[in-house]
């Protein structure tokens, strides 16, 4: 409240213009947000701590799977499957949550992963896992089985994604959350990945189950640690694809191709906001012309891509002269590039900023707005741009084609004033003599009611 009450001290222009020079050259420069690193899928299990890691669970599925071979390990074989179990599920648990939040790196495995405290995920995970098992033995029709099967495993990673991701039990097994869930990741490379990833886990992990009397002690000590690099990278890709539809899904993340985009679009608006704001001094002082050459240099650098920045902030300025300068460079590049549906969006801001009495930079540009006039809005604004066309641009090759298009604007709209066309007729004989300009005049003059075409 005590800001309001204070009396700012008036800077009078001359000495305004010299601090915001001494400003603009020992400001330091605007550092540009750090590159942002692709989540990675295959190239994560490559990462010493993830690699690691995988060699830790590869050693301890290895011992629980043969020890199963002999029936004197088997209670050394469950200590080893629910120790490795809980810690993989846990090392999951973090692996989606830090992936989907968008961080390249994941913390390390540790034992405080198997002390749960209050952490209820786990358990959650657990009631999800027997629902589905116990929906599974009601099943007893062998390809009934199969379909329930694909099912599950396409759901279960989503039902325990959302545990993951601070989502409630209740919500985590209803299924109508699942199919809402899979429409909302659509179809990308990251759903692609991450379904065919699942089906491969799925298949390798069936078939060892299935085979597992027959693989000898031999070969499991490389099926079983595939297994889990498998499972490992399926894992990872769910946190990818979690982040990839971050927006979809509204989850907050912390890194995203999407928030680093929105952060190089806001280093690219403060950059030219300061430069933008640099210029000012100069306005004020009328040197537009010495203001619109900094301008253009600036922008040529990286072939006017901030032009469109440039433009909004020179739209909140109360003078316009520089704006509409700007604009009309934008209009003229557009109508080069065929784009005249940018070439328009321009071309109306200037329309309504000059009320009308618009003069383009060639003759070429006024001819094209012309041709492309669609509406009676734009019939309007086109015929404003061609009235002083000869005036604007003399000796102009096109100054026929503007003259019949001004009459063909005003077929379309007869509040286009074309009472001073006679005039620009005087220097273009030939063209009274043109049986097509002829025809035009006549149908204009009967339309607006102004008598006959002139002899």
């Amino acid at each position: 409240m005590l800001i309001q009450h204070c009396l700012l001290p008036v800077v009078p222009p001359r000495i305004f213009a010299i601090i915001v020079d001494v400003n603009a050259r020992y400001t330091r420069p605007l550092e540009a947000p750090p590159a942002f690193e692709p989540l990675e899928t295959f190239r994560f299990p490559l990462r010493l701590g993830t690699g690691l890691t995988w060699l830790l669970f590869a050693i301890i599925f290895v011992l629980a799977t043969t020890s199963l071979k002999v029936p004197a390990f088997y209670i050394r074989s469950l200590f080893l499957w629910v120790v490795g179990a809980g810690l993989f599920t846990q090392y999951s648990f973090v692996v989606i949550e830090y992936t989907s939040r968008g961080y390249q790196e994941v913390p390390k495995l540790s034992g405080s992963m198997m002390f749960w405290n209050n952490n209820m995920r786990m358990w959650q995970v657990i009631t999800i896992v027997l629902t589905a098992l116990l929906l599974g033995a009601l099943v007893t029709d062998e390809w009934s089985r199969i379909v329930y099967l694909v099912v599950l495993s396409a759901m279960l990673p989503v039902a325990i994604s959302g545990v993951v991701l601070g989502g409630s039990l209740i919500i985590a097994l209803n299924p109508l959350t699942w199919f809402s869930t899979v429409r909302r990741f659509g179809i990308n490379r990251a759903s692609i990945t991450f379904a065919v990833l699942q089906a491969a886990l799925m298949f390798t992990t069936t078939t060892l189950v299935a085979q597992f009397e027959q693989i000898d002690g031999f070969h499991l000590l490389w099926i079983v640690p595939l297994v889990v690099l498998l499972a490992i990278v399926t894992v990872r890709s769910l946190g990818v694809l979690l982040n990839s539809r971050s927006a979809e899904l509204g989850l907050l993340v912390n890194q995203s191709s999407e928030r680093h985009e929105q952060a190089l679009l806001e280093h690219e608006r403060l950059v030219v906001h300061d430069f933008i704001s640099g210029l000012y001094p100069l306005a004020r002082a009328d040197k537009l012309g010495e203001a619109w050459t900094r301008l253009s240099n600036n922008l040529a650098r990286d072939d006017w891509a901030r032009a469109l920045l440039a433009l909004d902030h020179l739209r909140t300025w109360e003078d316009q002269r520089l704006a509409l300068r700007l604009a009309l460079e934008l209009i003229e590049r557009h109508v080069h590039a065929s784009e005249m549906a940018a070439a328009w969006s321009h071309y109306d801001y200037v329309h309504r900023a000059t009320a009308g009495d618009v003069k383009l930079l060639s003759g070429r540009a006024a001819l094209a707005l012309g041709r492309t006039a669609a509406g009676l809005d734009q019939t309007q604004q086109a015929a404003d741009g061609l009235r002083h066309f000869t005036a604007d641009f003399p000796n102009h090759p096109g100054e026929d084609d503007a003259l019949k298009l001004r009459l063909k604007l005003a077929l379309v709209d007869r509040d286009i004033d074309v009472g001073d066309i006679h005039h620009d007729l005087r220097g273009h004989r030939d063209l009274i003599v043109d049986p097509e300009a002829r025809e035009l005049i006549r149908r204009v003059r009967r339309m607006q009611g102004r008598g006959t075409s002139p002899s």
